[in-house]
């Protein structure tokens, strides 16, 4: 009998020895890995007579198709009479994020104007504090999105400390409020099925459009390339600092949220031969500079900057070649050969510099030679 008893009470014990380990192990886990997490900065704190903003608010629509209506900016600030100086932030809750908004911006006010009056209000009834930029470039260069990107973010970053930015291209807009513009862990990619696009994503690699991510993930990366004039590869460029270079996942929100429109307008440089070969160059070439191309080598004049009531306007000027240069003297001081190297990511785009670059008797990275041998291998 007392076998009995001694042998439930060492039962009884050794249960309690086990659950006791599994909650010091939890709790060494937790303190560990718990904050990695948070990689955005959450609000958790209260103010008097009010609660953090809901997760999922009540009063989403859900896709609804654009307003194409062209309404003057004057009309727009009266109908969003609540922004402050490009500035939101919900008064009947308290915000979990402070999101900037980027815009970079050239010759598209009927594109701008409609791009704020689908966008302004579908954020709003996300429960978010938020804030446009629109960075203009002045006239006399070829358009460099990623110049203006970088030049927004640091400017917005010096008014208020933004936990998430949002890359926001003028002539893309989502067509759902469940389309977040918050961050989180990992950078999120919006504009998944666009409509120039026949309401599909163009190639696997597509970052383009709206993406989001944590400011200092930005930081992380060194932002935008400075490198690229035109149009093209700038966002693969992106894409590749974010997967590549620093090992990060891109997610995507479900299919039947992540619809946006476009806003057609005409490009005044289109592709030729010579702008080709030398984004090509850039891409394909120089993948292992990003250290030293993105914003800690941004170099601009700020020329105005104006506060409206729907966005903060801020014209620049800079000279792409004076940052090239600057570029290419780093290499010079660095050794490129013994930086880190960077993989190609294999996609149309790369391929077609791949042949371009080929053709014209240029320079190509042997990353690149390798992975296009290997897919001519596995293809026969």
């Amino acid at each position: 009998m007392k076998s009995g008893i001694y042998g439930l009470v060492l039962v009884v014990n050794l249960i309690s020895i086990f659950f006791s380990i599994n909650l010091l192990l939890y709790r060494k886990h937790a303190s560990r890995y718990g904050k990695k997490k948070e990689r955005c900065n959450q609000i958790t704190s209260y103010e008097e007579d009010k609660t953090l903003c809901p997760l999922h608010p009540e009063n989403i629509h859900g896709r609804e198709p654009l307003n194409r209506s062209i309404f003057t900016l004057e009309a727009l600030q009266t109908t969003y009479d609540y922004m402050d100086h490009g500035h939101f932030r919900p008064v009947t809750c308290i915000p979990r994020q402070k999101v900037a908004i980027i815009i970079p911006y050239r010759d598209r006010e009927k594109g701008l104007f409609t791009l704020l009056n689908n966008v302004v209000p579908r954020i709003r009834r996300q429960h978010i504090e938020f804030g446009i930029y629109v960075v203009e470039q002045i006239a006399g260069e070829l358009f460099n999105k990623g110049v203006c990107f970088n030049v927004g973010f640091e400017q917005a970053m010096t008014e208020y400390n933004y936990d998430c930015v949002v890359l926001h291209d003028v002539d893309i807009i989502a067509e759902n409020d469940r389309n977040f513009f918050s961050c989180g862990y990992y950078p999120k990619h919006l504009a998944v099925n666009v409509e120039q696009y026949g309401y599909k994503l163009p190639y696997k690699y597509y970052i383009g459009g709206i993406t989001n991510m944590a400011s200092n993930v930005y930081r992380q990366i060194n932002g935008f390339s400075n490198q690229y004039e035109g149009w093209g590869l700038e966002d693969d460029d992106l894409y590749r600092r974010l997967t590549v270079v620093h090992n990060l996942d891109i997610e995507r929100p479900p299919a039947k949220v992540s619809f946006c429109g476009s806003v057609n307008h005409s490009r005044k440089h289109k592709w030729n031969k010579n702008r080709l070969l030398d984004r090509c160059n850039i891409y394909i070439n120089r993948p292992r500079g990003w250290a030293f191309d993105g914003l800690s080598t941004l170099k601009y004049q700020v020329e105005k900057i104006e506060d409206r009531k729907l966005y903060k306007w801020i014209l620049i000027s800079f000279r792409t070649s004076k940052m090239r240069q600057e570029f290419v003297e780093r290499f010079r001081i660095e050794d490129y050969k013994n930086l880190q190297p960077v993989n190609a990511v294999f996609n149309g785009n790369t391929k077609t510099c791949y042949w371009a670059l080929k053709k014209a008797n240029k320079t190509i990275d042997q990353s690149l030679v390798d992975i296009v041998q290997k897919s001519k291998k596995s293809s026969r």
